[in-house]
């Protein structure tokens, strides 16, 4: 069987989700697959104190849908610059963006607080906004964010699927082989096809670059210990950051902290099943709990004696065989030594409850042996890993307290190859991308999200820039949109551009294409045919239609940008009205307020021989410098009319004479002259004296501008009735 999409994401973790739920909002059919189970089903034995089996070859913890977000542990998400090299590829100011967008796609109305760092440290300490979820705030993001991919008619989600391989074919496009239990291999042939299978898949990833040619560098592999203590231990450690994160360097080895779990309610340790091997991983505990054990990990850099870092057939032969044959009774899972022990390289605990009563506490896990974890590690790594871990507790305690804790082992990181990508996640295969940790460049739920974001936007602007070839359904208007502009006023144009959702990328299913054209000299004949034009594009491409986008001559344009600067000067309190909020078309100063977001926004299939767009482009990134603008349509949804009541009676009015004037039969933002007479400047400056309106007019071009203040209640309810959502309740 074959399978036809336009794009395949492989793995259901922060990277694949959010590439998922983007393109597949914007309309692109898309295959979301993960080798792991649904997120009800992702039990981890040990957490509920059994012994790790390897969950039937499908590690719960790394995994199934969510990934590393794990439904039922707590989480923490670190902002940029944790990610420094990715925040480079994409460049500072750009990640930010991306980053606010992923926190709302992730938690909606639910932002958590994020915190830098909140006390002064003797050794430098990396400082970043970080926070931590609950396991309720997950628990809820997971299902939220499952039941809005579940609902979307253009995305499909499969689980327990593994895939056999990718490899490009003649029409440039991407076939690739699925397996599932119970069910025959089966083919999907992919316009783009985003790889993010974070841990699971190092190793699976790790062959298939090389055989499909991919440009890579080696990366420099870590080998680590966890360290696991009573919480009050590093409560100092979590009062200097959140995410306590230093790097030193012992012995000629380069040593850093990684995962630094210490909440409220200290951490947990978590076992990530490879198969021949089990390694380890922490997740922070937020809530408050009496009692439990905080830990954090040091991983030193593995590198030879001429400094080039070690391969992955040296890690095997090296580090994982010791390590496996640490434990006869289930080799390759993890191992428990007492600190004074690991310092000295002996064993004088012989099982779990001699070193609870030498350490002091019980170990959080109890799938662990007794073993000698030193013995395993090179000289120069174990005694770097050993007087890093002293010096680090000497800070955060008072009195030497490291007889009190249990190293756990094997920790290994950074074993991805680190990809050549562009700035959209690309590879250096046209149409293949990677976000996560399988891209090399940076670990954490945000970092693998915000590179998810990045490739779904490139792979939308790749589709709109093919004029007529689109990868997915229904994108083919967005260059023809401005390709009729020229053709329809010729000379007459000056620039023209397609904004909104198509250049965001973040559009819905169907959305109709904003278009924007600036002229010369009004001519409503060619407006009205354009308009005609656009109309049957979105026809062709079956798009829904509202209007039929944005057209101004040079003069009204500078007359409207001028009149909106002017009258949010004068009326500061516009912004919380209710016509700025109900995003009214007939607002002069809301439409100004628009037309400044199209310039400050994305711009895709862009003409602009003049050189029109660069100033008015930092005039509006000023605007909204001095006025952040709230997001409209995180009200509109509040504003309503009571039944029955004057402004309820205006609305229906208003309805009536929109249904029957014909004004949306010419593009919205033409003939702003005719509409609101050509002296917007002067009555902006006389606001506050305008009369309120008692009805709406029957004639558009007497439609009132926002009032003073103290008007606003009587006269918005009349101006904020173009875009009213008809309700059982009544109108809002």
């Amino acid at each position: 069987m074959t399978t036809d999409v336009d794009v395949l994401v492989v793995g259901a973790g922060p990277g694949g989700i959010v590439a998922a739920d983007s393109l597949s909002e914007a309309g692109a059919r898309v295959l979301l697959v993960d080798a792991g189970r649904p997120y009800q089903r992702r039990t981890c034995p040990v957490d509920m104190g059994r012994a790790c089996h390897g969950c039937r070859g499908v590690c719960n913890v790394i995994s199934g849908f969510g990934g590393s977000i794990h439904f039922g542990d707590g989480v923490k998400l670190s902002r940029f610059p944790s990610g420094r090299r990715l925040a480079e590829l994409l460049e500072v100011g750009r990640v930010e963006q991306l980053t606010d967008e992923v926190i709302k796609l992730l938690c909606g109305d639910d932002v958590p607080a994020f915190c830098g760092a909140a006390a002064s440290s003797p050794v430098p300490v990396k400082d970043y906004p970080v926070a931590s979820l609950s396991a309720e705030q997950v628990r809820t993001l997971i299902g939220r964010v499952h039941g809005r991919l579940a609902a979307r008619s253009t995305l499909e989600l499969r689980m327990l699927t593994d895939v056999r391989s990718i490899r490009p074919d003649d029409g440039g496009r991407w076939t690739v082989e699925l397996s599932q239990v119970h069910a025959a291999a089966e083919v999907v042939r992919a316009g783009a096809v985003v790889v993010a299978v974070g841990r699971r898949g190092q190793r699976w990833w790790h062959g298939q670059i090389r055989d499909l040619g991919v440009k890579f560098s080696d990366p420099t592999p870590s080998v680590g210990v966890r360290f696991e203590c009573p919480k009050e231990l590093l409560q100092r450690g979590a009062e200097i950051h959140g995410d306590f994160k230093t790097t030193m360097v012992r012995h000629g080895v380069k040593v850093k902290t990684f995962c630094f779990c210490a909440g409220p309610g200290g951490g947990r340790i978590k076992f990530t099943d490879y198969g021949t091997h089990t390694l380890l991983d922490g997740h922070v505990i937020p809530e408050d709990e009496e009692g439990g054990t905080a830990n954090f990990a040091l991983l030193a850099q593995l590198k030879d004696a001429s400094g080039l870092p070690r391969d992955t057939s040296w890690v095997e032969a090296h580090l994982l065989a010791p390590y496996r044959a640490l434990r006869d009774d289930r080799p390759g899972k993890p191992v428990l030594q007492w600190f004074p022990d690991f310092r000295d390289g002996r064993l004088s605990c012989s099982d779990l409850d001699e070193f609870a009563a030498r350490a002091g506490f019980t170990p959080s896990l109890k799938d662990y042996r007794i073993a000698n974890l030193a013995g395993i590690l090179p000289p120069e790594v174990h005694a770097a890993l050993t007087d890093s871990f002293v010096e680090l507790m000497a800070i955060f305690t008072e009195s030497d307290a490291t007889d009190q804790v249990g190293v756990v082992g094997l920790e290994l990181e950074s074993l991805w190859d680190e990809l050549e990508l562009t700035a959209g996640m690309q590879t250096t295969l046209p149409g293949l991308y990677a976000v996560g940790d399988c891209s090399g460049l940076a670990q954490g739920i945000l970092q693998a999200a915000v590179g998810g974001l990045a490739a779904a936007t490139d792979i939308l602007g790749v589709a709109t820039r093919t004029s007529g070839a689109s990868i997915w359904v229904g994108v083919t208007v967005t260059q023809e949109a401005v390709d009729a502009a020229l053709d329809v006023f010729a000379d007459n144009a000056v620039a023209a551009f397609v904004g909104g959702s198509y250049a965001r990328g973040s559009q819905k299913p169907g959305s109709d294409v904003d278009a924007f054209v600036v002229i010369r000299e009004s001519d409503l004949e060619r407006e009205r045919a354009y308009a005609e034009r656009l109309r049957q594009l979105h026809r062709d491409a079956k798009l829904d239609f509202d209007h039929c986008g944005e057209i101004f001559t040079t003069t009204a344009l500078e007359r409207l940008l001028a009149f909106t600067e002017q009258c949010i000067t004068t009326v500061p309190a516009v912004q919380r009205s209710a016509c700025y909020l109900a995003d009214c078309p007939l607002s002069v100063f809301r439409k100004g307020d628009v037309v400044f977001k199209f310039l400050a926004d994305p711009k895709t299939a862009i003409h602009d021989p003049g050189g029109l767009l660069p100033p008015l482009e930092q005039r509006a990134a000023e605007y909204f410098r001095r006025w952040p603008m709230p997001r409209v349509q995180d009200h509109k949804g509040s504003l309503r009319l009571p039944v029955p009541s004057p402004q309820h009676r205006l609305a229906m009015t208003w309805l009536e004479r929109e249904a029957t004037t014909g004004w949306t039969d010419t593009p919205v933002g033409v003939g702003l002259d005719r509409w609101f007479g050509t002296e917007m400047a002067e009555r902006a400056a006389a606001l506050a004296d305008q009369p309120v309106v008692a009805e709406p007019p029957a004639d558009p071009r007497s439609c009132p501008l926002p009032q003073a203040p103290q008007a606003f209640a009587a006269l918005l309810s009349a101006q904020c009735l173009a875009f009213l959502h008809i309700e059982p309740e009544g109108p809002r």
